[in-house]
């Protein structure tokens, strides 16, 4: 039998066997709420908005009304229960970013974007509909998902695995400029891997077998 036929059929009696575990697929989620009618502040102000920090633009006549305002927040995956072991696992396969959004009527194109807040990321550009709301002067709502992964160059798994690995298992993002965020969620998730361990009791019969030396022709 040759090498690799020996080590395949290795690798899968010791799977039959119990000795080594596949993990499933993990799946992370991170939640972010505030409310869809926030509390005015004068233009120069921050306003709060439960996990939301809505910031000042002296610019606008009020901060909180979804004019002309950034939105900061941090996506917590150490609260989700994903950090440590997100960045240091398998390569994430999804990553699914969910907002709700309350609009002020806009007349001309979208301008809104949203992206992680650094990192080189390129902004993603809402879709027409969210903001086309009552031009009576009342507010639109409106859900949508995007999957970020391999959008474009910048967003990928090592990309925003080392973003979510500098700042310690939170992922900042960033949204401009016409919209109160009301709920956001990032979905990451992963490939199965072999459970702790499991590498290691391959690794010795396998090494083994490398080391046999090929007969004499």
């Amino acid at each position: 039998m040759c090498k690799s036929k020996r080590i395949g059929f290795l690798a899968g009696a010791l799977l039959a066997a119990g000795v080594i575990q596949q993990a499933d697929a993990a799946s992370y989620t991170a939640v972010a709420t505030g409310s869809q009618t926030p509390l005015l502040a004068p233009s120069s102000a921050t306003v709060t908005n439960g996990d939301f920090q809505i910031g000042p633009n002296p610019g606008a006549s009020t901060t909180g009304d979804g004019w002309d305002e950034w939105t900061t927040w941090s996506f917590d995956f150490n609260a989700a229960g994903g950090y440590p072991v997100l960045g240091f696992g398998a390569p994430l396969i999804s990553a699914t970013l969910t907002l709700s959004l309350r609009t002020p009527w806009f007349p001309g194109p979208p301008t809104d974007v949203v992206t992680p807040n650094g990192g080189g990321f390129n902004g993603i550009v809402i879709p027409t509909f969210i903001t086309a709301a009552d031009p009576g002067g009342n507010y639109g709502t409106g859900t949508m998902s995007f999957e970020l992964l391999n959008r474009d160059s910048t967003y990928t798994s090592d990309s925003l695995l080392s973003f979510l690995n500098l700042h310690e298992g939170l992922l900042p993002m960033i949204y401009g400029d016409d919209a109160i965020v009301y709920h956001a969620t990032l979905e990451l998730s992963t490939d199965p891997l072999p459970l702790p361990g499991a590498v290691w009791l391959l690794a010795a019969p396998l090494a083994a077998i490398a080391r046999r030396k090929r007969p004499a022709a």
